[in-house]
């Protein structure tokens, strides 16, 4: 499998069929989050139909998404036509998986032609949700929204649902997955004090094909460390505050831009 993105380059790992079967429940379980935030298997549907329309077969919302989903005897919609709107008028559709570009192209469909469905939960990943972008696709196309933070090395670790602009900065760690904030000395910080975070490999997943340095770098002690700032905050929500590299040095303490950037981007309504 390969991944791009957050750690710079393009790299490949490899993971076998054994672990997305052994994993197959918790990442089940990432989608079947309750109203009101908890976790309940038991609303999965029985027969969900997810709608991961066309992301590439090597990432992880393209191959380990669907491979969960059909393990649970469920269906994956994977589009690849014009007007990707239409395909959320397949009949039974419980979940469509999201990112930045999909939403806002889903969004720009013709009056009247954009389907709503009260019952279907979408859920976004790849980057930030913009709070203008969240109020619009719960008009138009369903109250169920929710945000994840996943990579293709650790898979889904957080689920957070929705219901006000907190929940945009503030995510809800996945029960099953063991996050930490930690500090310089790979120390575990209490609630409040910002550091690295990192994400147990529960995937199987212990480093790159060919590249010993970047997995030396970004695998250690059973950890993937993805390189990101955050904080535990006494509710027991994350917020992440940016790259460990993305920080200005002001009056002598480190301060990270992208809490910063999206106070700006929120204030100005700004994508």
């Amino acid at each position: 499998m390969g991944v791009t993105g957050r750690i710079g380059d393009g790299k490949i790992f490899i993971s076998d069929v054994g672990d997305v079967v052994r994993i197959r429940n918790g990442r089940g379980e990432c989608l079947a989050y309750s109203k009101d935030g908890g976790l309940t298997f038991t609303e999965l549907p029985e027969n969900p139909v997810v709608n991961v329309f066309n992301y590439g077969q090597w990432t992880g919302v393209g191959y380990k998404l669907p491979s969960c989903v059909w393990s649970m005897g469920g269906t994956v919609v994977i589009y690849q036509g014009d007007d990707p709107h239409r395909s959320l008028d397949i009949p039974r559709l419980t979940h469509a998986i999201f990112n930045t570009t999909t939403l806002s192209n889903m969004l720009k469909a013709p009056p009247g032609e954009l389907r709503r469905r009260d019952t279907m939960r979408i859920v976004f990943g790849a980057g930030p949700l913009p709070h203008a972008l969240a109020v619009e696709a719960k008009a138009k196309l369903t109250p169920n929204l929710y945000t994840c933070i996943a990579s293709t090395e650790t898979g889904t670790w957080t689920m957070t649902r929705i219901d006000g602009q907190d929940d945009l900065r503030l995510h809800r760690v996945h029960p099953s997955i063991d996050v930490r904030v930690v500090d310089a000395q790979g120390r575990p910080l209490p609630p409040g004090e910002s550091g690295e975070i990192r994400i147990a490999t529960v995937d199987g997943v212990t480093g790159y094909l060919g590249d010993a340095e970047a997995t030396r770098i970004f695998f250690r002690d059973g950890y993937f460390h993805s390189g990101d700032l955050g904080v535990f905050h006494a509710d027991g929500r994350l917020e992440l505050l940016g790259r460990i590299t993305n920080v200005i040095n002001i009056d002598g303490g480190k301060v990270a831009v992208e809490p910063i950037e999206a106070a700006l981007q929120n204030r100005l309504d700004a994508d």
